[in-house]
């Protein structure tokens, strides 16, 4: 494989014209606090021709790399470097793969599916509306600034709120930014001693948030608590501890317990692009060994045996003319044709959970007389194809050494291994290259050396470098070039020679 260290619109430009095979890549999901206006103003940007264009700010766990999905430019040099009818799986973010999709179609990509890879490890990041209102998050946000600059104004400083109080609230009671606060009644008291005569506007703010915010809020009747040990699936040691849920302190509050601002992540989407064929299908597979899917190798499941189907001996009826003579035994114990849906394991046992035991109807009676519509007799021996519904879908296999982590360094985005070998199979003829410009933690890359094809890996931040070592080092397969771009930040040096 080759690993190149730097940004991946300059790796791009640098690789030679329809020199891979598939691009298979975990890009940025821009889940950044982009507004309608700064979306607009990028496409609009896109389309007259800032095709590198993206707007700033910081996207998951606040990475300044996830701000954005990728500029439409690194998708021209997707296109450029695919050979014709090499196919683009991308991952994308429920709320932004519009924007991916936009990006892929503005490049000249066809778009022609998209996978749903549905898992159940992701937690809710929703705004509880009832304790918003509770806590005042909107205009008490005003009283707690108006506090704050009140009590900065007496010349007290944070150590003497400190030591009055025997608390760490003295920055709080001070400070205009985030964590502003105004102090309880009892804490009030202990601090009147060192302050000026108080304004009744102070004494309100501060009766009010002993009344409402405090005594009320704290004192909220416990509805359900959850004790978290971190060793939930999705958790990676997160979360420990108890998850309180209380119920509402106020008549406003009390009308909206139960709201919130968003939904369990329980999906993300893939999108499957294609780069125009050259000719038809049959003449671009054979000239450049790229233009379709690799079907029986990604099949699902098995023990599909598909029975022969038995001459009617009737000609006339509703489709019976085609089912003349007898046709042998399809023998598909490789497994079912992959579907659009990817599957975790906990996602698959609910889904069996929920549909049961069942068996395939090939082999068995339709359920109508011969010849009565779309009616045809029994067509065969029986199939030996029982279980549940997640027996359709293909269903990712976790692994326990998924998330690699060096010197307290993990990748905050990894996706799982077989996840990765099966789509990378999907779209990659046998010993093709595949390019991955958003390395990330190296899973595309451990995902080709396992299928045995080439991979071309770029990563731009130095601190997921050592990751990709690790995966590297734990197959055992040497690197055939490690380049940089520009300053390789010691690349060489860790990832030269003493990887074999």
């Amino acid at each position: 494989m080759t690993l190149h260290h730097g940004d991946c619109l300059d790796v791009l430009r640098a690789l030679p014209d329809a020199s891979v095979d598939a691009v298979v890549t975990d890009p940025p999901y821009g889940l950044g606090n982009t507004t309608p206006a700064q979306v607009a103003d990028t496409v609009i940007r896109w389309v007259n021709g800032e095709r590198d264009y993206l707007p700033g700010g910081a996207g998951f766990m606040g990475k300044a790399w996830d701000a954005f999905v990728p500029p439409v430019a690194v998708w021209d040099e997707c296109l450029r470097v695919l050979k014709p009818g090499g196919h683009v799986l991308a991952f994308a973010g429920s709320r932004t793969h519009d924007l991916m999709t936009l990006g892929l179609r503005l490049a000249g990509f066809d778009i022609r599916d998209s996978f749903a890879w549905l898992y159940g490890s992701g937690f809710p990041k929703s705004l509880d509306v009832s304790k918003a209102i509770d806590k005042g998050t909107g205009a008490n946000r005003l009283r707690q600034l108006e506090c704050t600059a009140w009590m900065k104004s007496t010349g007290i400083t944070a150590a003497q709120i400190n030591a009055a109080t025997s608390s760490f609230m003295g920055s709080h009671y001070l400070t205009d930014r985030m964590q502003a606060a105004i102090p309880t009644a009892d804490m009030f008291d202990l601090l009147r001693p060192l302050l000026p005569e108080v304004p009744e506007a102070i004494e309100r703010l501060v009766a009010e948030r002993t009344g409402i915010e405090w005594t009320d809020y704290v004192n909220r009747p416990v509805l359900r608590q959850v004790k978290r040990t971190g060793k939930e699936p999705g958790t990676y040691g997160a979360f420990v501890g108890d998850n309180i849920e209380t119920a509402a302190a106020t008549t406003q509050s009390a009308h909206w317990q139960g709201w919130g601002t968003a939904l369990k992540p329980a999906y993300e989407p893939i999108v499957m692009a294609r780069k125009p064929i050259a000719g038809t299908v049959a003449a671009n597979v054979l000239a450049h060994g790229t233009g379709a899917l690799n079907i029986d190798g990604c099949r699902v499941g098995g023990g599909v045996l598909r029975p022969a189907r038995k001459a009617t001996g009737r000609t006339g009826e509703v489709f019976g003319s085609g089912l003349e003579g007898s046709r042998a035994i399809e023998d598909t114990t490789a497994g079912r044709w992959p579907a659009n849906v990817v599957l975790d394991e906990s996602q698959a046992e609910v889904l069996d959970e929920q549909s049961g035991e069942g068996q395939s109807r090939i082999g068995k009676p339709r359920g109508a007389d011969s010849g009565d519509g779309w009616g045809m007799t029994a067509t065969g021996a029986e199939c030996d194809d029982q279980g549940g519904a997640s027996r359709f879908f293909y269903v990712a296999k976790a692994d326990a050494s998924e998330r690699v982590r060096v010197d307290g360094v993990a990748h905050p985005t990894v996706k799982p291994i077989s996840v990765m070998r099966w789509l990378v199979r999907l779209v990659t003829p046998e010993g093709g290259t595949v390019l991955e410009p958003f390395a990330g933690s190296g899973t595309t890359a451990e995902a080709c050396i396992l299928e045995g094809f080439k991979c071309i890996a770029i990563e731009r931040e130095a601190d997921y470098l050592p990751l990709i070592k690790q995966r590297i080092h734990r197959r055992r397969d040497p690197v055939a070039a490690v380049r940089g771009t520009g300053d390789d930040g010691g690349l060489f040096d860790l990832l030269g020679g003493d990887v074999a």
